[in-house]
């Protein structure tokens, strides 16, 4: 037997060492499986959204501020032109327009402060005619130095006068 000259096929290569097809079939492998591990997506989908989610929320809050501010002043002028309406100058405890417009400022709710009401009567303070009571408000928003600086508040209401 001559074993010194033996060929070895399908040689195998040593341990340590890998062959160029082993390398691609375990990088290919670790990214399959890097694309299959969604660890830290919730993260950012929370980055993502969460901003978007509160800037909605703090405009609609603004919104119903506004809109509550808006009510509050109608409720304010109707309340004033009522008592104006009611208390003519024929009547027995006639009103003038401060004592109008004091009472719609204390119904007004004004976070500013800087409500003007004004009262009007076109044909006189008799009874037939009519009291007009209206109210202009600037309502700043203030949020993030936004575009929107003021928002101008305008009603108005006209009551026949009774007695």
């Amino acid at each position: 037997m001559n074993s010194g000259n033996r060929t070895v096929r399908n040689a195998r290569p040593q341990s340590g060492t890998a062959s160029h097809s082993s390398l691609v079939r375990r990088w290919a492998g670790r990214l399959v499986n890097a694309a299959k591990d969604d660890s830290g997506s919730e993260s950012v989908e929370i980055a993502v959204a969460l901003p978007m989610f509160l800037m909605v929320m703090i405009g609609i809050f603004q919104f119903a501020i506004v809109m509550f501010n808006y009510e509050s002043a109608s409720f304010a002028i109707r309340q004033a032109a009522r008592y104006g309406s009611t208390h003519s100058s024929t009547s027995l405890n006639p009103c003038t327009s401060a004592q109008i417009s004091s009472m719609a400022q204390s119904y007004l709710w004004s976070p500013t402060g800087s409500a003007t009401v004004t009262v009007n009567w076109p044909n006189g303070n008799t009874v037939g005619n009519t009291i007009q009571v209206s109210v202009s408000e600037n309502y700043s928003i203030g949020l993030f130095n936004s575009s929107v600086s003021a928002i101008n508040i305008n009603n108005s209401v006209q009551y026949t006068i009774m007695r």
